[in-house]
């Protein structure tokens, strides 16, 4: 209930206060501008009249003292002159507020004017009261004219005007008839009593308006920087939500290569250590120094294949697990299968997936040799060149018909004839150095598998 009391000049902040003040300074130095205008014609009709009771002053019809007429005409010249100069400052700072100067002399220029017709009333006829009708719309403007930035400033001009109004015409005019006296008595109370209630409900509205549409601005301010901070906190959890999928993505990528070692490993078929164990049985009947030398390849074999990791290999490793295949197959095929070896230059930085240059070996022996009555050669290369490691195994077996080879690195399932170890460790290849193999291939030609390693590349981990 209490805050329903409070005086308007208290709802507003000093801060918003001044502002305030500035918002309306188009207003209030254009509604000035205007009312001076309107003072100004009545202040040159009033000049006139002054110069006229100067003029007639001996005819014996007006009685007015010579100093009271000529105090009168300076202050109604000074009055003009002040309005003229304050009406030029205003046009010119029209664009430039500057309130505190406005409002003194404003406040000056008022009270100037209520005291310089007050006493022009002593220079009218004591039967003049038409005029004071008309000061009835002077007390009006007081209350419209006066910026509504203080209540003392916005009422005492026009109470003023009022009070001394009064006390003339109670002690300096012929008492006027009744209707008359009682009506200009009376207009004049009314001009005050309903310049003050509309002044403040006007001043009350204008006030609560503004604080309404600061605090509206402000909300939309808090509301655009909310929106801002969430739109950054989403790019946040966009770029975080980024991160975490190629986290997951590199996770499924090393699962997938955990899952092709798995299957790699599930390569060592039970009829190849059926017959390799058949081979070494036979051995052991007829050279138990070679069956001993098999049963050491086989364990380098199954050691290497049941013993992934996620490090990278030598290739000095990867060639272990080679001869050693090579030494079983050797035994079982006897002088059918040939081999040769080419190591050509420093591989010492160079580092393989494990398990790449085995499959490609068994592929050529298995599909390629070993159905032909005669035998073949195999022949592995490696060959450091200036960029990068080249390597090449190829046989001279029965080769791979076109139809086949067109979709065999990019089948997902096995092609009659031939294991899954080529799709595998081409998808190897390409997943960790962004290139992976190359066959050349003709029927009852060979085979050519080949790939190569830059050296730019990163030797670390698969």
């Amino acid at each position: 209930m209490l805050g329903h009391l409070r005086r308007p000049e208290k709802l507003l902040s000093e801060e918003l206060e001044q502002k305030y003040r500035v918002d309306c300074w188009c207003q209030d130095i254009y509604t000035t501008m205007v009312c001076f205008v309107g003072c100004l014609i009545l202040l040159f009709l009033s000049l006139w009249y002054d110069i006229a009771i100067i003029r007639f002053r001996n005819s014996g019809d007006i009685g007015v003292p010579f100093s009271v007429n000529s105090l009168v005409l300076a202050l109604r010249i000074i009055s003009i002159l002040y309005i003229l100069i304050f009406e030029a400052w205003l046009y010119k700072n029209r664009n430039t507020p500057s309130v505190d100067i406005f409002e003194k002399c404003l406040f000056v220029g008022i009270l100037f004017n209520v005291v310089m017709i007050l006493i022009s009333e002593f220079t009218r006829p004591v039967w003049y009261y038409v005029g004071s009708v008309s000061h009835v719309v002077i007390v009006i403007m007081l209350y419209i004219i006066l910026p509504q930035h203080n209540s003392y400033f916005r009422n005492l001009p026009p109470l003023l005007f009022t009070v001394g109004y009064f006390f003339i015409y109670a002690n300096h005019k012929q008492p006027m008839p009744l209707l008359g006296f009682s009506g200009i008595y009376f207009g004049f109370i009314i001009a005050n009593i309903l310049g003050i209630i509309v002044s403040y409900m006007t001043y009350t509205i204008k006030r609560r308006n503004f604080m309404l549409q600061q605090q509206k601005e402000r909300l939309l301010t808090l509301l655009a920087a909310e929106k801002t901070s969430l739109e950054q906190k989403n790019r946040d959890l966009e770029q975080e939500k980024e991160r975490v999928s190629c986290y997951e993505a590199e996770l499924r990528r090393q699962e997938v290569q955990q899952e092709k070692m798995r299957t790699l490993q599930a390569q060592i078929k039970p009829h190849f250590l059926y017959n390799t164990l058949s081979t070494i049985a036979y051995y052991c009947r007829h050279q138990p120094e070679q069956a001993y030398q098999l049963i050491g390849d086989l364990s380098v074999c199954l050691q290497g294949a049941f013993k992934f990791q996620n490090e990278l290999v030598s290739l000095e490793n990867e060639l272990d697990i080679v001869y050693a295949y090579l030494a079983i197959e050797s035994a079982r095929m006897e002088d059918r299968l040939k081999t040769e070896f080419k190591i050509e230059g420093d591989f010492t930085d160079c580092r393989l997936p494990p398990f790449t240059i085995e499959p490609l070996v068994e592929n050529a022996v298995r599909h390629g040799l070993a159905p032909l009555m005669t035998g073949g050669t195999l022949s592995v290369i490696a060959r450091e060149e200036a960029a990068c490691y080249y390597f090449e195994i190829s046989d001279n077996g029965i080769g791979i018909p076109e139809s086949k080879l067109a979709g065999l690195l990019s089948m997902q399932e096995t092609i009659a004839g031939f294991g899954i170890g080529l799709t595998n460790v081409h998808a190897r290849l390409m997943g960790l150095y962004g290139c992976g193999l190359d066959i050349n291939s003709k029927v009852n030609g060979g085979t050519t598998v080949c790939f190569s390693i830059a050296k730019s590349a990163k030797f670390d981990k698969i």
